[in-house]
């Protein structure tokens, strides 16, 4: 069962000499028995008992428990060692105050895993307390409490009893039934004491060992010998004689003692008093039997060794239940109050700050908005869409810089409808015309004296057209008037509260001569009249068909009544005009066929970009392109943007084509040049003239049949006429041009000559500023849209990197700049702007939020279009520069309650070392005292945690109110990001908190954190 070897223990004290407490001790203890450990005070039998426990580790040598070395132990499997095998009954007592007798005995049990109230009350009967199982040990005796402890030890049933000085604050008569109790648990486990009663020790022991400066001196053990003779009269040894109570003796009885007394050298005392007999009975070593006892050295050989299969050498881990550890924790917190008030309102008010701190440090756009959206009480937003470029800087032909750029552009139909399916068929596009550009009706103020202000709150001009969903219900909601959104024509338009305002503050014409006004008072009075826009000095009559809900925020109204503008009415005018541009209130609603219908009397869609994007390189001088004047050639200044093929940066457009039926992608040969379609119209179009004008002076007849063949192209060649994407019109182009070539190939005064001079201006301050010239040969020309960047050309790449090398000098400070991007404007984009009902759900708006200036594949994101956009835009950036700032504020903030908690948790531990020894002794592992410790901090965190979340949106609250007078920005958002932060921050806190001081503790040995206090 247990073996030490060869065990040493040294304790060295500052200053004095090192004392060898245990010096080489070597036992085998049997499987059963009692034995004893005697010795005077520092003869090292306690030490010895604690090594051979596990409480305190050995200098040198080992302890072999069933057959396991401890030379591999760690201090955990010492704890499940004495968990599993070990019971301890100690002089003290050693059982916790703040537990009643019950659950001092349970623990044992619920370490190991087990909660068995049944083994509970059996184990207080047999020990006598089972009426003290409620009670708490301070109320009971000290022999009492003593069996509270041999209690705890024999209730997990263990194999080895360990007791030191277990009698030692008790009186004889209890010291006897405590070694009474022993001794019958010897009889089938290992019960070794540690005592200085040597009478007690040959009374119960079944083997003495005695120590001495620690080393056994003297190992015995007990040898019993019956009686012999039978009667009346039996010879105990060889010495003693004993006669039954109450015999009659015989003559033969009579002879055996005659014969006893003549051999005895000396006078013999016979007595029947009982204390002088049961004296003698201690002293002889004699039981009620007549069986006498006597003591021989120990012969350890006897002892055999048992081999112990696996499973019997398993360690049982110790289990403390959380309830348990939680108790223990709770009980520390009464100790100190004083300490523990101060440490949680410490705490508090470093975790509040924290907490407030984490709203700026954890600062999102997109839930700032969301809250600003939504406590100013907004039903829309407006989209608008970009696209991002690429910008990248040359001088010398070497880049210098690079960075992007965002463009606005427009949405298309299909971007509505994958809005629509996001966030409802309330979504509606907006757009615009060339002529609409703030266009009003025909109108005029009914008070032509009325104060500037007052002016500049109504206002009748058009700034756009809303193209609705007909089902959409949101819109449909807002009506005020009885109207159908699905019966709207083409000519038809639904105004806003806000215009109908407006219109009724002015007299409205609905004919061109202006003689015919329409007085409005209510909203119905609108509905059927009609409204003329004036775009190119030409009228266009609409139809008013209803109103919808859209007025302005009641704080602009003093702009309204106000007679002139104050200082202080300046800044809500400035406010007043984001909150129009960015709204409905000048913005019709109309069907899906309104824009085709007038686009041809408004002109294009206006504004967000409207043209695709080409990567060029553009020059920092612009340079210019020469050709022969009597052949037609172009003069052209201001040739900027070039690129060459293959493509210098970022790709190569659609709509070019080369004169020789290459693909386009064939690279160009030095001197090549691809030019736009212009370059080549003069010449063309004199080549042509030229051709009729020979043939007609020659063959008339031939010169009629060329004026037919030219007619056929005529279209071609009118100024401005785009291709497109019509292939037919490329071909018959290319056809054209080839057909010119042919007839004018024997001419040489009409032979076509693709050659131009590019003259590349110099930016340089070395006053080295003459032009370069560069001969450059067309093998083909581009067209449709890209044929607006007339002052466009393609290179070899040689020739372009020469052109980019020359035009900008490093020494003039001036670059050029190669744009790119993945952008292409799509057909049919025509909404500036796009108008999304807030969701209902904070999920969904957050998402739309969210994804505010996200990149998408195509190049392009949406960007969220308010009054406040500008504050919130301001605000991410304060809150940018500041965010590191706020960071390390709220870290000071969390190390400071860590602190605080530190220390707390450590003057606990330092109050709780016995109480931590105890347990440890009971079997309760490092991660057992943990638990405890991290319960305790974990009540002081939540508490914390608790008041400073409930502190922190009362403060946010305060705050945002404040702030609200000065910035309309909701700005402290304590939400769940915060939340989750300051419970990971209050858990982290608890964790280290606890760690460190704990980690020292457990690695205390059990025995110094017994005698600690």
């Amino acid at each position: 069962m247990l073996e030490v070897r060869d065990l040493v223990k040294i304790y060295v004290t500052k200053g004095a000499k090192p004392v060898r407490a245990v010096d080489g001790v070597s036992i085998r203890f049997e499987e059963t028995g009692m034995v004893f450990l005697l010795g005077k005070s520092g003869s090292g039998k306690s030490t010895l008992l604690n090594l051979c426990g596990g409480l305190d580790t050995p200098d040198e040598g080992e302890i072999i428990i069933k057959g396991r070395s401890s030379k591999d132990f760690t201090q955990s499997d010492f704890d499940s060692y004495r968990n599993t095998y070990v019971g301890f009954v100690f002089q003290e007592y050693n059982i916790l105050e703040e537990f009643s007798v019950e659950d001092n005995i349970a623990l044992a049990l619920e370490l190991q895993g087990r909660k068995n109230h049944d083994e509970v009350e059996k184990i207080l009967r047999e020990v006598d307390l089972a009426e003290f199982a409620k009670r708490k040990p301070n109320t009971l005796s000290g022999g009492q409490r003593q069996r509270v402890a041999i209690a705890r030890a024999l209730v997990k049933n263990p194999e080895i009893i360990m007791a030191d000085e277990p009698t030692g604050a008790l009186d004889s008569q209890t010291g006897k039934q405590v070694f009474d109790t022993l001794k019958r648990l010897s009889s089938h486990k290992l019960v070794i004491v540690v005592s200085h009663d040597r009478d007690f020790a040959e009374e119960y022991a079944d083997r003495i060992i005695e120590l001495k400066d620690g080393k056994i001196i003297s190992d015995v053990s007990k040898t019993t010998s019956e009686a012999t003779g039978s009667g009346n009269v039996r010879f105990v040894g060889e010495n003693t004689i004993s006669i039954r109570q109450g015999s009659l003796l015989t003559q033969e009885d009579l002879a055996r003692i005659n014969r006893f007394l003549a051999d005895s050298p000396q006078d013999i005392i016979i007595t029947n008093g009982a204390q002088e007999v049961d004296s003698f009975r201690k002293a002889a070593h004699i039981d009620e039997q007549g069986a006498s006892s006597t003591f021989e050295h120990t012969d350890e050989t006897r002892i055999a060794a048992k081999t112990y299969s696996q499973e019997e050498q398993a360690f049982i881990r110790s289990r403390l239940p959380l309830r348990q550890a939680i108790r223990i924790g709770a009980s520390s917190m009464k100790v100190k109050p004083v300490r523990l008030f101060f440490t949680i309102f410490l705490c508090f008010i470093a975790f509040t700050m924290f907490g407030l701190f984490s709203t700026l440090t954890f600062f999102s756009r997109a839930q700032t908005s969301m809250r600003t959206y939504r406590d100013l009480g907004y039903e829309t937003l407006t989209l608008q869409n970009n696209y991002v470029s690429s910008v990248t800087t040359y001088q010398d032909g070497v880049e210098s810089d690079s960075w992007t750029n965002n463009t606005r552009t427009n949405f298309t139909h299909t971007d509505i409808d994958t809005l629509r399916e996001r966030y409802g068929n309330g979504v509606a596009g907006i757009f615009t015309y060339d002529t609409l550009s703030d266009m009003g009706v025909l109108s005029e103020p009914r008070n032509t004296g009325r104060s500037y202000s007052t002016g500049e709150y109504y206002n009748i001009n058009v700034t756009g057209f809303a193209e609705t969903d007909p089902t959409s219900a949101f819109w449909q909601e807002r009506l005020l008037t009885d109207t159908d959104l699905s019966a709207l024509g083409p000519d038809d338009v639904v105004i806003s509260s806000y215009y109908f305002d407006s219109l009724r503050d002015h007299k409205l014409f609905t004919d061109t001569t202006c003689t015919q006004q329409v007085p409005l008072e209510q909203y119905q009075d609108a509905v059927g009249q009609k409204i003329i826009l004036r775009p190119n000095n030409e009228y266009i009559q609409l139809t008013i068909r209803g109103v919808y809900r859209y007025d302005l925020p009641e704080q602009f109204l003093p702009l309204r009544d106000a007679e002139s503008l104050t200082p202080s009415l300046e800044e809500l005018k400035s406010a007043l005009n984001r909150e129009k541009d960015s709204g409905m209130y000048n913005v019709f609603l109309v069907n899906g066929n309104f824009y085709e219908t007038h686009c041809e009397q408004f002109g294009k869609s206006a504004g967000g970009g409207g043209e695709s994007h080409y990567d060029f390189l553009r020059l920092q001088v612009s340079s210019s392109v020469y050709g022969k004047a009597e052949n037609g050639y172009v003069d052209l200044s201001g040739m900027s943007n070039f690129n060459s093929i293959p493509s210098m940066q970022g790709s190569i457009p659609a709509g070019m084509t080369r004169f020789d039926g290459k693909p386009v992608d064939t690279p160009l040969a030095d001197g090549e040049a691809i030019i736009s379609f212009d370059l080549l119209f003069g010449q063309l179009f004199s080549m042509a003239k030229s051709i009729y004008e020979s043939m007609n002076a020659s063959d008339p007849q031939a010169a009629a049949a060329w004026v037919q063949t030219a007619q056929q192209y005529a279209t071609l060649l009118s100024e401005g006429t785009p291709f497109g994407s019509d292939g037919q019109a490329v071909s018959d182009a290319i056809s054209f041009v080839n057909t010119l070539i042919d007839q004018t190939k024997d001419d040489p005064a009409l032979c076509f000559d693709p050659s131009y001079t590019l003259q590349i201006n110099k930016s340089s301050q070395s006053g080295n500023n003459s032009p370069v010239n560069m001969t450059i040969s067309a093998v083909g020309f581009y067209h449709g849209s890209l044929n607006a960047n007339y002052d466009a050309m393609f290179l070899s790449v040689n020739d372009l990197q020469f052109v980019n090398r020359i035009s900008a000098q490093k020494d003039s400070g001036s670059f050029n700049s190669f744009t790119s991007s993945d952008y292409a404007f799509p057909d049919g984009a025509f909404f500036q702007r796009v108008v999304v009902p807030v969701p209902q759900k904070n999920a969904d708006l957050l998402a739309l939020l969210e994804g505010e200036n996200v990149v998408s594949d195509d190049a392009t994101f949406y960007v969220v279009s308010s009054a406040i956009s500008y504050q919130i835009d301001a605000v991410e950036y304060v809150m940018s520069m500041l965010e590191l700032i706020f960071l390390i504020v709220g870290v000071v903030m969390a190390l400071l309650a860590m602190l605080l908690l530190f220390n707390f948790i450590s003057v606990s531990i330092s109050n709780k070392k016995k109480e931590i020894g105890i347990l440890r002794a009971v079997g309760a592992r490092g991660a057992d005292v943990f638990k405890i410790f991290f319960s305790e901090a974990a009540i002081i965190g939540l508490v914390c945690y608790v008041l400073s979340v409930i502190a922190c949106f009362i403060l946010c609250t305060v705050m945002n109110n404040i702030v609200a007078t000065m910035l309309p920005v909701t700005l402290f958002i304590f939400g769940p990001l915060s939340w989750l932060v300051m419970l990971a921050i209050a858990v982290l806190t608890c964790l280290l908190a606890t760690f460190l001081p704990v980690r020292s503790a457990a690695k205390r040995r059990p025995v110094e954190s017994i005698r600690a206090l």
